[in-house]
C-alpha cells in the first residue's frame, strides 16, 4: 500500500512538527515547508497527495495549484474563515480547518474525506 505524502506549509517550526508527527502515526509522510518558496520546490520535486496550507501564505496558492492542479489543499488558520479564507476557497482551495479545535483524530477524518478514494473492482 503507497503512503500518501502530505505537504503542510506553515512558518510556525513547532506545529509543523506536530503535523509531521500526527501525520507519520496516522500513516502518512509528510513533507514540511516554512516558506511558499520551499513548498512550490517539494511540490514540484515530489506531488504530495494533499497540501495542508497556512492562511497567512495563501498568496502561494495560485503558484502550488498550478504545478499540481489536481491536488487538493486545506487552509489552516488560529482564525475563523475570513475574507481572505473565503477568497482562497473561492480560488480553488477544497476545504478549512481551525488550528486551535484540530487534533490528531479530526485532521485524520479531514485528510480521509478529502483524498480520492480508490475505485474498487467489482
Amino acid at each position: 500500500m503507497q503512503t500518501h505524502k502530505i505537504l503542510c506549509l506553515d512558518n510556525d517550526e513547532l506545529l509543523l512538527e506536530v503535523l509531521a508527527l500526527v501525520l507519520e502515526r496516522a500513516g502518512f509522510q509528510p513533507l514540511k515547508a516554512a516558506t511558499p518558496t520551499e513548498a512550490i520546490a517539494l511540490v514540484r520535486r515530489e506531488p504530495p497527495a494533499l497540501i495542508l496550507l497556512d492562511l497567512k501564505a495563501s498568496a502561494a496558492l495560485p503558484a502550488l495549484l498550478e504545478a499540481t492542479p489536481a491536488t487538493p489543499v486545506i487552509l489552516m488558520s488560529t482564525t475563523e474563515i475570513d475574507e481572505r479564507a473565503l477568497a482562497a476557497l473561492e480560488a480553488g482551495a477544497a476545504g478549512f480547518i481551525f488550528k486551535p479545535a484540530l487534533n490528531g483524530r479530526k485532521l485524520e477524518q479531514i485528510i480521509a474525506d478529502t483524498l480520492p478514494q480508490p475505485e474498487v473492482m467489482q
